[in-house]
């Protein structure tokens, strides 16, 4: 009897990766953007960091047959995070020359 549920158990297909992992690190890029980003000075790096994480993560998960949300808010925060953070570098660069030109 034990080793026919043993058998059942080892035969059952493994259920597919919810991706929280992408899911929380995707989210959390997208509060960098949004909240970090003006508070702290260098929030948009760390919303980088955060997003490809979730990039990593999410991609892992969709190839073994999860969902996508992670990717797709990694993504989201990935490019929302490197405008950011290209325009915050821009203005400061600006501000330094202008402040030297005076």
């Amino acid at each position: 009897m034990d080793e026919i549920n043993n058998n059942d158990v080892q035969n059952s297909p493994s259920p597919a990766p919810s991706g929280t992992a992408g899911i929380v690190l995707g989210i959390l890029s997208l509060l960098s953007f949004f909240g970090i980003t003006t508070w702290v000075p260098f929030g948009g790096a760390v919303g980088l960091i955060l997003a490809i994480i979730g990039c990593v993560s999410g991609n892992n998960c969709k190839k073994q047959g999860g969902s996508s949300a992670g990717l797709i808010l990694s993504i989201l925060g990935l490019v929302l995070n490197g405008i950011g953070f290209v325009a915050c570098t821009l203005c400061v660069g600006g501000l330094g020359v202008a402040a030297l030109s005076m």
